[in-house]
């Protein structure tokens, strides 16, 4: 930060939201001592009242979409909001569904091992 500061740059900005698993407000912004000075956001309430209700309305989507539930049309609105803010929706989905996977594969080989001791 330093460096940014003495040669008068901004540094590159952190996303507001972040996905791992599921759709996340970035903590990195919310708890960051440079929140007011690089993001225009008064404290982390702010910040928090407008990203985590996009989180969570997201998020949902998300769980619509792994139980294979019909999509409304308030919902695609939604899946065109996350390509705006970068995300690829198909290829997270991928992911969430090799993950499962792994963890299924991890618990059952676990399994195995206990039984066999």
């Amino acid at each position: 930060m330093t460096n940014y500061l003495k040669t008068n740059t901004e540094p590159p900005k952190e996303k507001p939201i972040s996905f791992n698993d599921k759709f996340y407000a970035n903590w990195k912004i919310g708890y960051s001592q440079y929140l007011t000075m690089l993001y225009d956001f008064k404290n982390q309430m702010e910040f928090d009242n407008k990203y985590k209700p996009i989180t969570e309305r997201w998020n949902r989507i998300i769980e619509r979409i792994k139980d294979k539930k019909e999509l409304t049309e308030n919902n695609q609105e939604a899946i065109k909001e996350m390509k705006e803010y970068g995300f690829d929706i198909d290829n997270l989905m991928e992911n969430i569904k090799k993950r499962k996977v792994n963890k299924w594969e991890n618990i059952k080989s676990k399994l195995a091992i206990e039984v066999i001791i």
